[in-house]
């Protein structure tokens, strides 16, 4: 539970420093719409399109941010069921992670990873982290042969 108030503490701070950069940059925008009264009409015209543009970014950065917290959200539960798996075979979170990245050679994300890992040891497909990576290999393999990536023979083989 402590890593998960971490997590959504950290998340938090990064939004609130990003709210108020975006403050900053909204308060910015606002002094230069102020001094574009007194230009040109061709100068007003560039500048709404940078204020069009700063609010495009700030858009987006927020978006960012938000798609951030909801896959830490997301992440938490599975992180911390992988971890209870890796535990109850004998094995370090990370030893049993940076085995499964070795296999899959850096082509499946840490959430899907811990995801299959999950299932599969629930699911009783494999007993320990050499199954799971010959499992994975064998996924990679089977993947490429049909035309699917990794992840989905993956998931294929486990369910």
């Amino acid at each position: 539970m402590a890593d998960t108030n971490y997590v959504i503490d950290l998340i938090l701070e990064a939004k609130n420093n990003a709210t108020a950069q975006l403050n900053k940059v909204g308060d910015n925008i606002d002094q230069l719409k102020e001094k574009s009264i007194k230009l040109s009409d061709s100068t007003k015209t560039a500048l709404k399109a940078v204020g069009a543009t700063a609010t495009a970014v700030a858009g987006a950065v927020i978006a960012v941010g938000k798609s951030a917290l909801d896959s830490a959200v997301q992440m938490e539960p599975v992180k911390n069921s992988f971890e209870r798996l890796s535990e109850s075979v004998g094995v370090s979170a990370d030893e049993m992670l940076k085995a499964m990245q070795k296999a899959s050679k850096g082509t499946v994300s840490n959430f899907n990873l811990m995801s299959a890992a999950n299932k599969a040891y629930s699911l009783g497909v494999v007993k320990n982290t050499e199954e799971m990576t010959t499992l994975m290999e064998i996924a990679r393999v089977k993947g490429q042969a049909m035309g699917r990536t990794m992840e989905e023979a993956l998931e294929d083989i486990v369910t």
